[in-house]
């Protein structure tokens, strides 16, 4: 299954997330125009990209989790 995020970052930068075949993940930073080139790009596996995010989230989870008690 395929899915597609996309974030603003600033006023003319977007931040695209696209889950794509083989559980690889496509990271692309674009201008807000089509007409201009991207400004960068990664592709990682599902594994790595979960992994960052779990770390990112990790402190704010536990946090979550405590307040709940």
């Amino acid at each position: 299954m395929g899915a597609h995020l996309s974030f603003q970052l600033t006023d003319e930068k977007w931040m695209e997330i696209r889950r794509c075949t083989h559980n690889i993940i496509e990271i692309k930073i674009r201008p807000d125009s089509v007409l201009k080139l991207l400004e960068s790009y990664c592709s990682i596996s599902e594994t790595e990209f979960i992994k960052i995010i779990m770390d990112g989230l990790g402190e704010r989870l536990k946090k979550n989790e405590k307040k709940s008690d």
